[in-house]
């Protein structure tokens, strides 16, 4: 599926959303998903960035067996088209474009994926972690691929049960994960690289990401709204 097309049905569906939002979901009081991390066919959120106070915008959009995120441009312009597969109960981010304006600037892929979730965690004790592993390749717009580079994430389940207010309301149980670049990751000659990707992700079931902190600079994502499909919805 082109980024252009992409673009052009995710910003349609997030037309729709405007400054709806729905009350905080409580786990297993009939949440529209059971999935801390729903990939469904029409969802979008909205979040709150402290950097500029600007509003992401995220749709989700279905492609047979995969998921197409758009993420609409920030106010300099600069929006991503991701393409996410779930495997094993892992949700896995294969593919990403990087636009400028809507002009495509990169593609980078990613083999066997840049993990976003795991199903293991919420079955996870505190404290535990593990190490991911993914090559990835970059490719500017018109330009031959280049060179695969290894990553390696260190993730670690940091509670299980922890409460989140955020602008769309107050979030129970949520699950907060840390995770930053692992002390082997080949990438990180940059003695800066570790620690700017270093982050906290709060997950709440039947909802995804409700907050977002880069703990190096103390920038949130705040959730302010959000839609997803009514349950049994194709």
């Amino acid at each position: 599926m082109s980024a252009i097309r992409t673009t052009t049905l995710a910003l349609a569906a997030l037309a729709a959303l405007g400054c709806n939002q729905k009350d905080p979901v409580e786990p297993g009081t009939g949440s529209v998903s059971s999935s801390y991390f729903p990939l469904e066919d029409g969802a979008s959120w909205t979040y709150l960035h402290s950097n500029g106070g600007w509003r992401e915008e995220v749709a989700i959009e279905r492609d047979g067996d995969s998921f197409i995120q758009t993420q609409v441009g920030d106010p300099s312009g600069e929006s991503s088209v991701s393409t996410f597969v779930i495997e094993d109960g892992d949700v896995l981010r294969v593919e990403e474009d990087l636009l400028q304006d809507e002009e495509l600037v990169y593609t980078a892929v990613y083999d066997p994926g840049f993990l976003r979730f795991s199903d293991d965690w919420v079955d996870a004790e505190q404290g535990d972690e593990e190490t991911r592993r993914y090559d990835r390749t970059e490719t500017e717009a018109g330009m031959e691929p280049k060179d695969s580079q290894p990553r390696a994430h260190t993730y670690t389940v940091e509670s299980l049960d922890e409460d989140v207010t955020v602008p769309a309301g107050t979030f129970r149980n949520c699950l907060r994960v840390h995770r930053k670049r692992a002390l082997d990751d080949p990438s990180i000659d940059d003695p800066t690289a570790q620690t700017e990707q270093e982050k906290l992700f709060w997950f709440c079931e039947g909802v995804g990401k409700v907050r977002e902190e880069n703990v190096m600079s103390g920038n949130t994502e705040l959730l302010t709204a959000y839609e997803l499909p009514e349950s049994g919805e194709e």
